[in-house]
C-alpha cells in the first residue's frame, strides 16, 4: 500500500511539472525577431528538478582564484528555482580540495550551442568577494591543465549587484585574452529576478536586461575568435581569491544563496544564418584589412624593415592581432 502511495504522489509530481513547464513554454514567444534576425524557441527549463531531464549536469572540480570546490549537495531546488549556496566546509582537510574553504553549485548544460538567445531570470547575490554568474563557454586543456582552447561570453555579478561585467575570453596563438567591461546599473538587481539576455549572432554579442540593451561587442576579430565553435551554457556561484578584483570576502554572511528561476534557449533560424554568415565572413574581413599591419619579406622569407625597392620578388602580408589575413606576392622590376 505505501510503494501505491508513494508511486502516485511520484506520479503526480512528474505530472504536476511537466504542466509547469509547458504553462512558462506557452508564456514565452514562439519566435523573436529583429531587423536582420529570428529566433526559435527550442526549450525552456524552470528547473523542477534539473537533473532528471537529461539536459543539466553539475561540477565536482574547481578552479584557480575560487575559494569553493563544487558539489550537488550545495544546488537546491525549491519553489521551481535552482538555488546555489555557498557554505563553509567542516573540515577542508577531508574534502577533495582542502585548500578550498568553501562549497558552492555549478551547473552546466551537457550539449553545446552555437548561436541563439540565451535567456536567464535570475536574482543575484554578490556581496563582497563573490561571484554570480550566468555565462557560454568551451574550453579543453592539455595534459598539463593548460588551456588549449577557450571560448566564454559572460554575465558576472562581481562583489556587487548594483553593477554587471560583461566579458569575452578567447586564446589567439596560444595565449589567453579577455576583455572585460563593467556597467553601472540603474537599480540593485538583487533585491528581485531579473530577465537577463545573451543574444549571439555572427556579427554581434548583445546584451539585455528586462528588455534593455545594456552592452555590445561588434568587432569583427572578437565576434570571429569566440565564434569558432558552440559553447554550453553554464551558471554558478562562488567566492573569489582575487580580493583586487571582486573585494574581501567576509564568511559571517553565510550561507548565502542565488537564485535561478528559468533558462531558455531560442536557436538562430538557420534558413537565414548561412546566407548572413557567408556575406558577413567577407564584410569583416574587408574591415580588417583596413585596420591590419602591413610587413614585407623577400623571396627567402626574411622580414624587411621597410617597403622594398629594388628589383626583386617579395611578399606583402597583412596583419591583425597577430593573424595573417592576406598574402600577396609582388615584382618589382626597374
Amino acid at each position: 500500500m505505501r510503494f501505491l502511495q508513494f508511486f502516485i504522489l511520484f506520479y503526480l509530481i512528474n505530472i504536476i511539472n511537466i504542466k509547469a513547464q509547458d504553462y512558462l513554454a506557452n508564456q514565452l514567444p514562439q519566435k523573436m525577431t529583429n531587423d536582420k534576425y529570428t529566433f526559435k524557441l527550442q526549450w525552456v527549463d524552470d528547473f523542477p528538478d534539473a537533473f532528471t531531464n537529461g539536459r543539466w549536469a553539475y561540477a565536482t572540480w574547481t578552479f584557480d582564484n575560487n575559494l569553493c570546490e563544487f558539489r550537488y549537495d550545495n544546488i537546491l531546488m525549491t519553489d521551481n528555482a535552482l538555488n546555489l549556496q555557498i557554505t563553509k566546509k567542516v573540515d577542508p582537510s577531508t574534502t577533495s580540495y582542502p585548500d578550498k574553504p568553501y562549497w558552492s553549485g555549478d551547473v552546466y548544460s551537457k550539449e553545446e550551442y552555437k548561436y541563439g538567445r540565451f535567456i536567464c531570470r535570475m536574482k543575484p547575490n554578490s556581496p563582497s568577494g563573490v561571484i554570480t554568474s550566468f555565462f557560454l563557454i568551451h574550453i579543453d586543456f592539455d595534459a598539463n591543465w593548460n588551456p588549449t582552447e577557450w571560448r566564454e561570453i559572460d554575465i558576472e555579478f562581481v562583489g556587487t549587484t548594483e553593477k554587471v561585467q560583461f566579458t569575452l575570453h578567447w586564446i589567439d596563438n596560444g595565449v589567453h585574452n579577455q576583455n572585460p567591461n563593467t556597467i553601472n546599473l540603474s537599480i540593485d538587481v538583487e533585491n528581485d529576478y531579473h530577465t537577463w539576455i545573451i543574444e549571439w549572432t555572427p556579427e554581434y554579442i548583445k546584451y539585455y536586461l528586462d528588455g534593455e540593451l545594456l552592452f555590445t561587442f561588434d568587432d569583427p576579430y572578437l565576434i570571429s575568435q569566440v565564434s569558432e565553435g558552440p559553447q554550453r551554457i553554464e551558471f554558478n556561484y562562488w567566492v573569489s581569491s582575487a580580493t583586487s578584483w571582486a573585494g574581501e570576502f567576509d564568511e559571517s554572511v553565510l550561507p548565502i544563496e542565488a537564485s535561478y528561476d528559468y533558462i531558455a534557449y531560442y536557436s538562430l533560424d538557420t534558413t537565414t544564418t548561412s546566407i548572413i554568415e557567408t556575406n558577413n565572413l567577407e564584410s569583416n574581413k574587408n574591415i580588417l584589412l583596413k585596420k591590419a599591419n602591413i610587413e614585407y619579406y623577400d623571396i627567402l622569407g626574411r622580414r624587411l624593415s621597410t617597403p622594398p625597392k629594388s628589383n626583386g620578388v617579395y611578399f606583402r602580408v597583412y596583419k591583425y592581432q597577430n593573424k595573417i589575413l592576406k598574402k600577396e606576392k609582388f615584382l618589382i622590376i626597374n
